[in-house]
């Protein structure tokens, strides 16, 4: 109950900062941003109830609790974080390669300091978490 909980005030934040992105947008002539803020506050209030609906039938409660202590999954959500941060790192350096090629170099540096700051905070925590387990 303890792990639901913390993922239900997770996604309450989640929301709010969506909620503060739209209207942000909205005040603004930025429909960028006003559509950012409805699509994450969309996504977090459907987890929010997926939660609810979780913490309300005590079977679903059971088999979140035992699924979140399940080796294997956290195996298989650690793999899949790693590999999700290699793709965007992939997926970004093609990114500064071709905004070189188009002559936006200025675009390509902030790309370029985004992909090194991925990386450090990758080796960063690697490291940390190697020392701690």
């Amino acid at each position: 109950m303890k792990v639901l909980r913390k993922r239900v005030i997770w996604f309450m934040l989640v929301a709010l900062a969506g909620i503060i992105l739209f209207l942000a947008g909205r005040s603004g002539s930025d429909s960028f941003v006003s559509g950012l803020g409805t699509g994450i506050t969309a996504v977090a209030l459907a987890k929010l109830l997926q939660f609810f609906r979780i913490a309300r039938n005590p079977k679903l409660l059971k088999k979140f609790e035992i699924e979140q202590k399940e080796e294997r999954l956290i195996m298989i959500a650690e793999k899949s974080s790693r590999f999700t941060f290699l793709l965007t790192v992939v997926a970004e350096l093609a990114g500064i390669v071709a905004l070189i090629l188009l002559g936006r170099t200025a675009v390509a540096t902030v790309v370029a300091y985004v992909a090194a700051l991925q990386s450090l905070v990758y080796l960063i925590s690697y490291y940390y978490l190697s020392k701690k387990y």
